[in-house]
Parts: structure tokens; sequence; C-alpha cells
């Protein structure tokens, strides 16, 4: 169960973070959005002040990195999942970060354990991107809609090739009477 209660008393201790937008009025409220977004649980919740502030002790991060931070452990309720652009090569792992004292959350799953438990499905015969048969459909079509047409090749040989190649585009008749032709038109002052 998530209370608002212990969001409030999340986003006190993280406003104590040294350079927190503390003078901006919203800036609480915004933290405290984004932490009702993401969580489900109190112990979500409590989890999120201590780590968050262990793993960024000397600033604010800003809010993106506190839902890197909470990523880490957890998949948002809202499903906006990110990655950290502090930690880029992965956080240090819980064991390394060690317990938090009064906190007991099961331990995270791993991508197998998961799976072995049915928290993830794996992608049957003839799913390529996605467990949702409506999702993959969907992909599908979009794939569908956006192939290119298939390129027209017309098959000729090298000779024809070169023949096009090199000849003139117009004839050398054609290119004397152009000539004629523009010299009269400059000759009476009816130049185009």
């Amino acid at each position: 169960m998530l209370t608002q209660e212990v969001i409030d008393l999340t986003v006190a201790r993280i406003a104590l973070m040294p350079f927190f937008p503390s003078s901006d009025s919203g800036a609480r409220g915004t933290v405290s959005k984004e932490i009702a977004d993401m969580a489900t649980s109190d112990e979500q919740v409590k989890w999120l002040g201590h780590r968050f502030i262990q793993l960024y002790p000397k600033q604010w991060p800003g809010i993106s990195e506190m839902r890197a931070c909470f990523c880490k452990r957890f998949k948002p309720a809202d499903g906006v999942q990110v990655n950290s652009a502090i930690y880029e090569e992965g956080f240090p792992t819980e064991a390394a970060l060690g317990e938090i004292p009064g906190l007991k959350l099961k331990p995270a799953l791993t991508e197998r354990q998961a799976i072995e438990a049915g928290k993830t499905r794996l992608l049957q015969d003839g799913q390529q991107f996605s467990v949702d048969s409506e999702l993959e459909s969907l992909i599908h079509e979009l794939a569908e809609s956006a192939r290119m047409p298939a390129a027209q090749i017309e098959r000729r040989t090298k000779e024809e090739i070169e023949r096009d190649l090199y000849r003139p585009s117009i004839t050398a008749e054609e290119a004397e009477r152009a000539r004629a032709a523009e010299l009269e038109r400059r000759q009476n002052g009816t130049a185009e």
C-alpha cells in the first residue's frame, strides 16, 4: 500500500540534499507526484529515499536520476523506465550498498527467476516482438506500411549502357540550329 505520509517524509529527506531547488515552490510537489507515479508501496518509497541519498550524496542530480535510481530496483507503476546518465556502467549492487536498516524487501528477482515465476513471459512461436498478440499485430502492420517498394531494375547489356552514356543529348545539326537562332535573337534585340 502506498501512503501520502510516507511519500511526504521521503520528499522531505530528498529536499535536504545539497542543491535541491528548495526555492522553487513546485519542486516538492513535482518530486512527490513523480514518486506517486512510480511506486506501488511504502516500502518502495522508503527504499528510494534511502538509496537515492546514498547514491547521490553530493548534490541533487535531478528528477530523471531519481527515476533511474528507482528503476534500478523496481519496475515503475507508470511503465516509464529510464537509465542513469551518471551511473552509465550501471548502479552498484544492493549487496555492495548494504542493507537498509528497518526495511525488509523481497530480494529483486533476476530475469531468469522472473521468467520461472511467471512474472515475465517468453515469446512464443510466431511472436517476434511482444508476448501481447495485439501489440505484435500492430508492430507487423506498422512495419508493412513502412516497407519501401521494390526497386524497378531494368536489365541492360554493357554495350547498351555505354551507348546511352556516351550518346550526345542533341545532334550536331540541332546544336547548330540552336546557336543560329540565339544569334538571330540577339541581333534583333529579342533575347529572352
